[in-house]
């Protein structure tokens, strides 16, 4: 079995929120959060979609060191004081909005939310757990992630 299957169409962004997060540095957050995905994924024998990615990250401006994103390539917003989101280094204000969901439920109300509207530019926000990032890249419900007995400790 290969470690991707058919990509997952989305019309939104899946963004990395570490605003409230205690580790912020991106290289070893998005390791760590891979490696419980992937447990998950292969206890439950499915496959990551080939287009599963991190397609950002979400920092609150006052806690933000640009250190955090050393040997980074993934895009970096800012969540400021004023409520808009500022690219890292671009220093201006996007127009895009963005959902949070801190679990499963809250992930799929905020799909719902991006089918019902034509806008690209949205993305949904989702804390570094695991639980909520399978869910989220394979589109798959909790009953189809949960682990097969043969798969245990995989």
């Amino acid at each position: 079995m290969g470690m991707y299957s058919a990509a997952v169409d989305k019309n939104y962004m899946l963004w990395l929120d570490l605003r409230k997060e205690e580790i912020t540095f991106a290289k070893q957050a998005t390791i760590m959060l891979f490696m419980q995905l992937r447990r998950i994924t292969d206890e439950a024998g499915v496959q990551l979609p080939r287009n599963a990615a991190i397609e950002a990250l979400l920092y609150e401006e006052a806690r933000f060191d640009k250190m955090d994103l050393l040997d980074y390539d993934r895009p970096a917003y800012l969540d400021t004081e004023d409520g808009s989101f500022v690219r890292f280094n671009a220093n201006e204000s996007l127009p895009i909005r963005v959902l949070f969901a801190s679990n499963k439920e809250e992930f799929f109300q905020a799909v719902e939310k991006c089918d019902n509207r034509e806008a690209s530019n949205t993305a949904i926000a989702l804390p570094p757990d695991a639980d909520v990032w399978a869910a989220a890249i394979t589109g798959l419900n909790e009953s189809a992630l949960a682990p097969k007995e043969a798969n245990r400790g995989a």
